[in-house]
């Protein structure tokens, strides 16, 4: 399901929010907007394990929080204004573990010079032509459904 703003220009979409469900019942949310005031994560993923997060996208550096526990002692109550909760707590240092992503300096001409390379006969390609028609599947998918306002079948 797709759902795409278009709050500057009617013509080209400033933001969306698209939800994937995968076959084997693991969802995911994406979110891409243009038209922010306040700079938020920049990517993240939770799972029922952990959680990674990437803060700052031109300097990828970021962290992973994995569960070391489940135990009924994994957060120490907060007091808000409906009064003493653990559900909004956050987890006490023993329950987890922090894991700092390796800072990765990718080349961004490489898809192109493997893309030369492929040409010339001198290389596989990196991204393959079926890989690449799935995600335009998909993008077309997702026009779709924000047109339609409805979930839509993908493959």
């Amino acid at each position: 399901y797709c759902e795409m703003d278009y709050i500057l220009n009617d013509e080209v979409d400033d933001q969306f929010r698209l939800h994937l469900t995968f076959d084997s019942g693991i969802t995911a949310l994406i979110e891409v907007g243009t038209v922010h005031f306040i700079t938020g994560t920049r990517w993240y993923m939770c799972g029922t394990d952990g959680t990674t997060r990437i803060e700052e996208i031109n300097t990828q550096a970021g962290e992973t929080v994995l569960l070391r526990s489940w135990d009924g002692k994994d957060t120490k109550p907060i007091v808000t204004g409906a009064g003493l909760t653990k559900t909004m707590a956050p987890r006490i240092d023993d329950s987890i573990a922090r894991v700092h992503l390796p800072i990765v300096h990718p080349d961004y001409d490489e898809f192109y010079h493997n893309f030369f390379d492929v040409v010339e006969g001198k290389a596989e390609q990196i991204v393959k032509t079926t890989e690449a028609l799935r995600v335009l599947r998909l993008i077309e998918a997702a026009f779709k459904s924000a047109e339609l306002g409805q979930v839509v079948d993908f493959e």
